[in-house]
């Protein structure tokens, strides 16, 4: 049987920020002090929460299914799932047996801990739609005001910072002299 640690990131900028390191750090020393062994660590960069097809995230499920997993430790719910999927692999995880442990909020078992983690599932949720909503509503604005707002520029364009330190799309001289022949 192994213990299992399990971390994600939902972008690649968390990846460059290294937060993957330091979840996996505060997994690690929690499994030390409760002196558990064998552990195996399961690792998903740049996957949403949403998404339950993870490559390492399927490894696990494979592994609890076929009962070589005794403890999954996670640093907290919104690193497994959210909404209706964390209750769905929590309740899959604790069904084949494992015990589950988050570091922040863990909810435990019987109706308090279910009523928790669903609390927790739908928070995160909430959480995501509001992020989602203030990058559209920044990006929109933005672009109503000519600046770029992510991507790269179109052939024949470079992009380039202005005096306020927004990017916007400036014409490049060696490539645009083509585009405008076009």
């Amino acid at each position: 049987m192994i213990t299992a640690l399990y971390a994600r990131v939902s972008s690649g900028r968390q990846e460059k920020e290294d937060t993957i390191q330091s979840q996996l750090a505060q997994l690690r020393e929690r499994v030390k002090a409760d002196g558990l062994t064998g552990c195996q660590e399961f690792v998903d960069q740049a996957y949403s929460r949403e998404n339950l097809v993870r490559p390492d995230l399927e490894r696990l499920r494979d592994l609890v299914r076929d009962g070589r997993v005794s403890h999954i430790y996670i640093q907290n719910p919104d690193r497994l799932a959210s909404g209706p999927y964390l209750i769905i692999l929590v309740g899959e995880f604790r069904e084949a047996g494992v015990e589950v442990i988050f570091l922040i909020g863990d909810s435990g078992p019987g109706a308090d801990g279910e009523l928790h983690l669903s609390m927790q599932g739908a928070i995160g949720r909430y959480e995501r739609a509001r992020t989602t909503e203030r990058t559209r509503r920044g990006a929109r604005y933005w672009a109503e005001q000519g600046k770029i707002v992510g991507g790269q520029a179109p052939y024949g364009s470079r992009v380039e910072k202005g005096p306020d330190k927004r990017t916007r799309q400036v014409l490049d001289a060696d490539k645009g002299a083509g585009v405008r022949q076009m």
